[in-house]
């Protein structure tokens, strides 16, 4: 794959045509201007979300771990043995 092919298949991707293409370039010091603010507010978005979805993942670790206690318990009562505890 070319460099011109693979540039091409991200602006199709895109949907950038030749009309935006010249937009963005007439506005490219806006664009270059406000970049570092937009992806420092994306990224601790991102960052946010992460820790988020790892407590998310942290409860839902100690709810399967807590019933795995309990399976093993009650399977231990089932076959006439007392659960350590």
């Amino acid at each position: 794959m070319t460099a011109s092919s693979t540039i091409a298949g991200r602006l199709a991707f895109n949907c950038i045509d030749h009309a935006t293409m010249a937009l963005l370039r007439e506005n490219k010091p806006f664009i270059v201007a406000a970049l570092p603010a937009v992806l420092d507010d994306f990224y601790a978005g991102r960052l946010a979300a992460s820790d988020e979805r790892l407590a998310e993942l942290a409860l839902k670790m100690l709810a399967l771990a807590g019933y795995y206690g309990r399976l093993r318990e009650r399977t231990a009562i089932n076959q006439g043995e007392h659960p350590a505890g």
